[in-house]
């Protein structure tokens, strides 16, 4: 009550020093980064993330964007031709392009007299029909073309651009940007993973795909059909909806929660203030993000709608307090200190518990969800500071409309219905608590067939171009997600042998031959692909000779055929020294939980191939994707108990009893694991997104509670009588529970309306969980209560 005082004394200085606060944050705020890429689920520490940084920095960016073209009249006529020279000259000028390749310029290996010739497929460029059909004959029988720049019918081609792994931000100028095309691949090789710069940024990979997309549209018609496929548009289609949905749906929970408010208190003030507060206190948030360099990320893109409504929450248990007392006949600086000593400190222990929960999500593997557990523990903490500090002191100096004989009016619909609730439980106690432990039962049942997913195309409406455009592909090339394996030795020149390369073509084998589940490679290549072009090239270019010389010393002659012509092809699938070899292999976008037993048993093959002769790493997008899926199921069980660990310590604190603490804590669940038997029961994947359900609703779910318990046990004190402090409960406090539970649920069931699928169960299932933990509050706590709870409470008093 002396805060009250205080704040209703020292109003304006208060005002002026948060409003200065506020303008340092927010300025801050504008300085904001977005991160949408695959390889960010994972923490920069997690050894697969390190390895493939390391890939990157060797072998440069394994994900590639696809364009694919399908003319009406075919691939092989002059006028698509043309059309497709004119495309890719286009697509060459798009900043962060490192390269585009295409029929026009794909790699053509010849032998002529004894020389090798590296050039450019289409270098002679056809002018007659014989040329054009020789083109069509040579592309069709290439087993390097087949499936990647040319689909597997022979009607459709594509284009694909390699990008810059790294971002141009401070290199663009000076010293550095003169050195950097003159770095030797040996240079390279040895340097330091510190002394690279960083990789290429999500708005610099936005406006590589915005500038490809926008050259893309200039050709599209009925008679070219085009789709543009690849991670890099994914992470661009997701930062593009992300800031969409964020303005949208932010937009449509601050009114949404204007219209609750302005229905349930009609007051101007209980619309204006609570709103205030909790936009002041989402600002903060963003500009503290922004100072210690957390980006928005997919997962956090639901973060300011879960502020809004937490702030809002906490300053509608002060004004329903507050009215109260004007109600009775109490000043307005009376009234306002009664509030915060009534309420106050409930809304700081909700505050510790929910933020508790979110601090849970910090010991999650996955980066994002880290990131969100970071944010949304300080957005709470924001939230409680200006709530009890800035909303006190806008009260005292706002208009307030006071009603002094309101309390002579008749008691509200709402008062009413928590009333029968009150009598319903308590009267009922044994029959409410057996329904819901049969629930429970039934729950946990269902919620073992939870499947987990990580699928970010298929986040996307079926109707949305990317999921089309990857079924495409996957359809009629060879898929457009890459994996990577690393095949490393310690002997120089070693993909030189026969020995070695013939692990390398049984390796290639296994690799389009096995099949898991619904995982198949259809196309891998190699350093092996390059020596058998080499090698037929060489023998007049007949197919027979489409094979893997097994001399060795043959095969160092034409490499360095190879290498002297001028061609730096090798670079990409083979170092310096010979000794490490990539191999690639495109595998088709389906949900990334699938990779996970496709992944275990390509290690185990590659390691019967090579033996003891080689180390072999699985790296690549896709096997970061299924080391995501890894990462999540892990994080599940380990959030969710910590999160228990944190709230229960602080429930029994705030109830000043163990066993009723513990008590407490099963109306908290029972929500959680009714949510969890709906996934089941409905099929609801467990994924990065709903993940977040449980430990988000956890933290809501046990505001309510502890609202509960705190008043419930002062009026069981006062009266001794269990159904007295039940009713008294529910018709003041349970009026608040009810507001906010319904303010939180319209600010994540807005989310119904969004595009994405991953965000709409997100917001489905945690607004029913919020709606859940109320009835669990309302109903199945007083029925604990009066069976079990009042006996110990007895004994404490």
């Amino acid at each position: 009550m002396r805060w009250g005082y205080f704040s209703y004394r020292f109003a304006w200085l208060n005002i002026a020093l948060l409003t200065l606060l506020v303008l340092t944050l927010g300025y801050q705020a504008q300085f904001i980064k977005v991160d949408t890429s695959t390889e960010s689920f994972l923490e920069e520490s997690h050894p697969m993330r390190v390895i493939y940084n390391n890939f990157r920095h060797e072998f440069g960016r394994d994900d590639k964007m696809l364009i694919t073209l399908e003319p009406a009249r075919g691939v092989f006529n002059f006028e698509f031709l043309d059309t497709l020279k004119k495309m890719q000259a286009e697509l060459e000028s798009v900043p962060h392009v490192e390269e585009v390749t295409s029929l026009i310029n794909a790699r053509q290996t010849l032998g002529k007299d004894d020389e090798l010739l590296v050039g450019d497929l289409m270098q002679d460029w056809p002018e007659t029909n014989t040329q054009l059909e020789k083109l069509k004959q040579q592309v069709l029988a290439s087993p390097t073309y087949k499936g990647m720049l040319i689909s597997y019918d022979g009607n459709k081609t594509s284009i694909s651009i390699d990008i810059d792994p790294y971002t141009l931000i401070g290199r663009e100028t000076g010293f550095d940007a003169m050195l950097d095309g003159f770095d030797t691949p040996e240079n390279t090789n040895h340097k330091q993973q510190e002394e690279y710069p960083d990789f290429l940024s999500g708005e610099e990979n936005s406006e590589l795909v915005a500038g490809v997309e926008a050259i893309v549209d200039k050709y599209r018609s009925d008679d070219l059909v085009i789709h543009i496929a690849g991670t890099p548009s994914i992470a661009h289609q997701l930062m593009s909806v992300m800031r969409q949905d964020m303005e949208t749906f932010t937009s449509l929970s601050f009114i949404s929660i204007a219209l609750f408010l302005a229905l349930l208190f009609r007051r101007v003030s209980t619309i204006f203030l609570p709103l205030l507060v909790a936009m002041v206190s989402l600002t903060c948030t963003v500009g503290i993000m922004s100072l210690i360099d957390i980006p928005f990320t997919p997962i956090g893109q639901s973060m300011p709608s879960f502020l809004l409504a937490v702030g809002v929450g906490n300053s509608v248990h002060i004004f329903a307090i507050f009215f109260l007392k004007i109600r009775e006949g109490d000043n307005k600086k009376d009234a306002l200190a009664h509030a915060l000593g009534h309420s106050g400190l409930p809304i700081v222990m909700t505050g510790l518990t929910t933020a508790g929960g979110l601090l849970s999500f910090t010991t999650a593997e996955i980066a994002h969800v880290v990131d969100f557990g970071i944010i949304t523990t300080i957005g709470v903490l924001s939230a409680l500071f200006f709530s009890l500090v800035l909303l006190p002191s806008l009260i005292a100096v706002f208009p307030v409309k006071l009603q002094v004989n309101e309390s002579k009016k008749a008691n509200t619909h709402l008062q009413n219905l928590l009333e029968k609730c009150a009598d319903f439980s308590t009267q009922h106690a044994g029959k409410v608590t057996a329904f819901f432990a049969a629930v429970i039962c039934i729950a946990l049942f269902s919620a073992m067939q939870i499947r987990f997913s990580h699928d970010p195309i298929h986040w996307f409406d079926n109707e949305h171009p990317l999921p089309q455009a990857s079924d495409y592909i996957d359809q009629y090339f060879s898929g457009a997600l890459y994996m990577e394996a690393l095949i490393e030795t310690d002997n120089t020149d070693a993909f030189k042998s026969p020995e070695f390369l013939n692990r390398l073509e049984s390796a290639h084998n296994l690799i389009e031959h096995l099949k898991v589940g619904h995982v198949q490679a259809k196309k891998s290549f190699s350093i092996l692909d390059i020596s058998k072009e080499i090698h037929q090239a060489l023998n007049e270019n007949r197919s027979e000779y489409y094979t893997l010389p097994q001399d060795r010393q043959l095969i160092a002659q034409e490499l360095l055929l190879f290498e002297n012509s001028g061609s730096d092809d090798l670079e990409d699938v083979v170092d310096t020294r010979f000794s490490k070899a990539r191999l690639t292999f495109m595998l088709p976008a389906i949900d990334a939980v699938e990779y996970g037993p496709y992944l275990d048993e390509v290690k185990h093959h590659f390691q019967n191939v090579f033996g003891d002769t080689a180390r072999i790493t699985i790296t690549g997008l896709m096997s970061l994707m299924a080391g995501t899926i890894n990462a999540l199921m892990s994080s599940l069980a380990k959030t969710y108990i910590l999160a228990f660990l944190i709230i229960t310590p602080l429930m029994m604190l705030i109830i000043g009893n163990v066993r009723v603490g513990l008590l407490s804590m099963i109306p908290n669940l029972t929500p959680i694991i009714i949510t969890l038997g709906v996934m089941g029961w409905r099929g609801f994947p467990m994924d990065a997104f709903t993940l977040l359900t449980g430990s988000i609703a956890l933290g809501l779910a046990v505001d309510d509670t502890i609202h509960f318990m705190h008043n419930y046990r002062r009026f069981y004190e006062q009266t001794g009588d269990n159904h007295l402090a039940v009713r008294r409960t529910l018709a003041t406090t349970g009026q608040a529970m009810f507001i906010t539970s319904v303010v939180l649920c319209s600010g994540f069931f807005v989310y119904l309306l969004s595009s994405m699928h991953n965000l709409s169960n997100f917001g489905l299932l945690t607004g029913f969980t919020i709606i859940m933990a109320l009835l669990a509050d309302i109903i199945l706590a007083p029925a604990l209560m009066t069976l079990i709870g009042q006996k110990f409470l007895s004994k404490t008093a």
